[in-house]
C-alpha cells in the first residue's frame, strides 16, 4: 500500500460549493505526494457530486457525532506520514504551500498543531516524540 507524505483531511457536511473550492486548492499544489480524505457525515446537498475523479481523493461517507468525531474517523483511515486538516471553504494560500513546508524541513512543527506525525501502529504523536 502506498504511503503518501501528507494525508489532507477535509471534514464535510452539506458544504455546498466550498468543498470544490478547498479540493481545487489542494489539487493545484506543486507537491503531489499526498492523499485527500473527504470525510462526509451524510451530505444531501449534492456537494459530493462535484468531486473530481482523482486517485488521490478518498471519500469516506460515515455518520458521526460531530466534526471532531468525523476528524477522528478520518485520522483512523489516513495513510500519510503527516496529517493536515483543511476545512471546507478553506484554501491553501498558494500552489506551493506543501512544497515550502517540505523545503523548510517541516519547521512548522514548532508553531502549528495542524500538522501531526503518525506513530508506529497508526497512533498520533506530537512532534519531537520518539
Amino acid at each position: 500500500m502506498n504511503t503518501p507524505f501528507f494525508s489532507i483531511i477535509t471534514p464535510s457536511y452539506n458544504p455546498g460549493f466550498r468543498l470544490q473550492k478547498t479540493i481545487g486548492s489542494i489539487l493545484g499544489q506543486t507537491f503531489w505526494d499526498y492523499e485527500v480524505i473527504v470525510k462526509d457525515a451524510g451530505s444531501s446537498d449534492g456537494s459530493l457530486d462535484g468531486l473530481p475523479a482523482d486517485g488521490r481523493i478518498r471519500l469516506i461517507r460515515q455518520k458521526d457525532s460531530g466534526i471532531y468525531d468525523g476528524m477522528n474517523q478520518a485520522v483512523a483511515a489516513a495513510r500519510g506520514e503527516y496529517l493536515y486538516f483543511l476545512n471546507c471553504g478553506d484554501v491553501l494560500f498558494s500552489p506551493d504551500v506543501l512544497e515550502k513546508m517540505i523545503i523548510a524541513g517541516l519547521d512548522v512543527d514548532q508553531n502549528s498543531r495542524h500538522l501531526q506525525r503518525l506513530g508506529a501502529g497508526g497512533g498520533e504523536q506530537g512532534f519531537g516524540a520518539a
